[in-house]
């Protein structure tokens, strides 16, 4: 737009500060979200939240150790931190094929503690909360479910269950 003089320079700016001076509306009240990291063992989907995902990498070979329980499928080498590779089939029960898995999701809070086993890995979703259901079975690893079949794991729980650690002082 051209002004041409100096009463079409004020209606110009008479406009733009009526324009300006108008109320804000009223901000739409925010929705809780949860973000999840989406992978899947054997048909079954989960989502880890990403604030205990440190990073994805390939699944190299893990290394088995004697006397380990059955949910630490071995060790694994991942950017020069050696972690424990944690099986989830042995925590909770999902069908899955024999074979090695595709993936290791480094997890912990403020370091690397260890590393879930997946089969794929799938994308990072964000949900809203009001769209997550109570889990089947209430207190155990889920921390809800989806709508779509995602089970949200609770990455609390999880980091703190006493089966992912191996206490050689107990006979």
């Amino acid at each position: 737009m051209m002004v041409r003089g100096r009463e079409d320079a004020a209606v110009v700016l008479a406009n733009r500060a009526r324009e300006l001076a108008r109320p804000v509306a009223a901000p739409t009240p925010a929705v809780p979200m949860i973000e999840v990291l989406c992978f899947s063992l054997g048909a079954e989907r989960f989502g880890l939240d990403t604030g205990f995902v440190r990073e994805i990498a390939r699944s190299a070979e893990l290394t088995r150790v004697p006397g380990a329980p059955q949910v630490i499928a071995g060790l694994s080498a991942v950017r020069g931190d050696i972690l424990a590779a944690v099986d989830l089939t042995a925590l909770i029960p999902v069908p899955r094929p024999p074979g090695p898995f595709s993936w290791i999701i480094v997890c912990g809070t403020a370091q690397a503690e260890f590393g879930l086993l997946a089969d794929t890995v799938e994308n990072v979703a964000t949900i809203p909360v009001s769209q997550l259901l109570e889990p089947p079975r209430p207190g155990g690893l889920a921390h809800s479910v989806a709508r779509d079949g995602l089970v949200v794991l609770d990455a609390a729980a999880l980091i703190s269950d006493s089966r992912l650690f191996i206490d050689y002082r107990t006979p």
